[in-house]
């Protein structure tokens, strides 16, 4: 009786590469410097977020958080960096100007 036999493991499948990933005008290793710089900065705010938007704005950040999470389940060349972005998104797109802004003193333009 072998223990070796018991756990056969899956082969090792490394992530996609980002050297040829495209994200806006920053390309590859660039893309994932630039989202650590911004997460290092993002972790250490108070917290001072709105409210999820409802209608247009809403439905828009949802369908980017879903675009995220498809590059990383879908093992794009973007799934290295892609559930970084998520942590990030959240709080750049929801922070509030001041401490006192409420929801109703903002608006889509």
């Amino acid at each position: 009786f072998r223990l070796t036999m018991l756990f056969k493991l899956p082969p090792f499948q490394p992530a996609c590469s980002i050297d040829t990933a495209k994200w806006g005008k920053h390309v590859g290793v660039e893309i994932e410097t630039c989202l650590n710089n911004i997460y290092s900065k993002v972790v250490s705010w108070q917290r001072n977020i709105f409210k999820l938007p409802s209608g247009a704005s809403g439905k828009a950040f949802i369908e980017e958080i879903s675009r995220l999470t498809n590059l990383w389940t879908n093992k794009t060349n973007l799934e290295s960096v892609s559930l970084l972005a998520l942590h990030v998104l959240g709080p750049l797109l929801l922070q509030k100007p001041s401490r006192s802004s409420k929801n109703r003193d903002t608006y889509d333009i």
